[in-house]
């Protein structure tokens, strides 16, 4: 069969043609965040469409080409009814008070000096208890960056750390539906790949507490107003009927997430349950429940400005626009072969057991920009170097770990991807703005890059992760 001819009969693209596409939507998406600062969505349709021109010059028809969009949109469509039962949840957790009773309690609890680890440490166990980063992000994440602003805290920094911990702790969650497709995809025992995740990244977890315990002195002093906590917590007692029973909703779905409940049905319990709370104790009408579930919620004349979203299905809406337009450029990009063509040319230049590992952890995080999904970035990296890691004996335990590595954690980092899209969303910050303060995100890649270049993969089959050891 020809270099050039692909099996299903179309013309194999070939290394320009399969990078052009990507270079200009990466150099359009680069302009309209850095200088235009317009919204994503024109650049993204922009490169689709580039990318359809070069699928039609391989041969492609229009309807090779929307199936592939199709397929792209389809892999990921269990992401559309979370989003929308996660605006819904925050949504009637503002009119049942329950994220406000967050704010006002954990203003009592977390001092100014401690805030970020906390804020770090909680949203990872919560994440490993839900198994969902979007979850965490839309309901203790709410909470967290709200009360980060009221101590002073600028809102990019506590987001990143919220960020941070959200998915360190999806990564070994024994209930989260990512970290088991990495197992899975390597074919892994999901302990196994859970413990030599947790391992080989504890590490960047201490130096991500270190951090945050540094970035948070600056402000334990200037920050700490009992003035200023004490006008929030007047506001507060003043619109809500406060009380610890405001926190039921939440117990619920974390409970129910331990309990191996899928994240929609938990996420459900929590909106009913948060709206009887709000009929009861705030004596809210069914009415408003019900519209607090669609447009979210915010009391009238409310004297706080610092809350970035008010919840409700409405607030989702653009951010599924963006993820569909992210989803189709993916899809066509995948279907059509290019990104196949780009790894293969970068596969073909590594040699030996480090040098493939590295290039995988590069090649992983460098997939991060263009799938939309963190799912689509991890199936292509799996299916892409499983026989390459298995012709040089490398363990397929190594291969999971990198694909959470860069796969999980790589994708909040990234402006157009759905993970970066609702997070921006949900916290009213850009991902640009609390990238660098997700530290945790970023290290566990550079370090996983670092192993590969000092260690030895066989300590990973054996259950033993010696670089890791030696890194602490």
């Amino acid at each position: 069969m020809p270099r050039d001819v692909q099996r299903n009969g179309f013309r194999r693209p070939r290394m320009g043609e399969a990078l052009f596409p990507l270079v200009v939507t990466m150099f359009l998406v680069g302009l309209s965040v850095l200088k235009w600062d317009v919204p994503l969505h024109a650049p993204l349709i922009l490169g689709t469409f580039v990318t359809v021109l070069f699928s039609l010059r391989l041969g492609y028809r229009w309807s090779d080409i929307e199936g592939f969009m199709l397929k792209g949109f389809e892999e990921a469509a269990s992401i559309f009814p979370v989003m929308l039962a996660i605006g819904m949840v925050v949504g009637v957790w503002m009119i049942s008070g329950t994220i406000p009773a967050m704010v006002y309690y954990g203003l009592k609890v977390l001092k100014p000096r401690i805030f970020l680890v906390a804020a770090f440490l909680f949203s990872a166990l919560v994440s490993l208890a839900m198994g969902t980063t979007w979850g965490t992000v839309s309901s203790v994440g709410v909470a967290l960056t709200a009360i980060g602003q009221s101590m002073g805290f600028p809102l990019p920094l506590t987001a990143g750390a919220v960020v941070s911990g959200a998915f360190a702790g999806a990564t070994v969650s024994p209930i989260s539906p990512i970290a088991h497709l990495a197992a899975t995809i390597t074919e892994v025992d999901f302990t196994k790949h859970a413990r030599n995740v947790f391992i080989h990244s504890l590490p960047a977890l201490v130096i991500s507490i270190a951090f945050y315990i540094f970035m948070g002195k600056p402000y334990a002093g200037v920050s700490a107003d009992p003035a200023d906590a004490l006008l929030i917590s007047k506001a507060l007692q003043g619109t809500y009927n406060l009380s610890p029973i405001l926190f039921l909703p939440t117990i619920l779905v974390i409970g129910l997430g331990f309990a191996g409940w899928k994240v929609v049905p938990s996420l459900m319990v929590g909106t009913i349950t948060g709206g009887l709370v709000g009929i009861i104790y705030q004596g809210a009408k069914v009415s408003e429940v019900v519209q607090a579930m669609y447009s979210g919620y915010l009391p009238p004349n409310f004297p706080l400005d610092f809350w970035a979203n008010k919840g409700g299905m409405v607030s989702m809406y653009d951010v599924l626009a963006l993820i569909i337009i992210a989803l189709t450029y993916a899809g066509t990009l995948d279907g059509t072969g290019m990104l196949e063509v780009m790894m293969e040319g970068a596969l073909s230049r590594f040699k030996g057991q480090r040098g493939l590992i590295g290039f995988s952890v590069v090649a992983g995080s460098l997939v991060g920009l263009v799938a939309g999904t963190q799912s689509l970035a991890i199936l292509l990296m799996g299916h892409t170097f499983m026989e390459s890691y298995h012709s040089l004996g490398i363990p397929s335990l190594t291969l999971s770990r990198v694909l959470s590595d860069c796969g999980i954690l790589v994708a909040p980092l990234v402006p157009w991807n759905s993970n970066g899209l609702f997070i921006s969303g949900v916290l009213g910050v850009s991902t640009f703005a609390y990238a660098p303060y997700a530290i945790y995100c970023w290290l566990v890649p550079i370090m996983s890059f670092i192993y590969a270049l000092r260690g030895s993969p066989r300590t990973e089959a054996e259950g033993v992760p010696k670089e890791a050891s030696e890194a602490l």
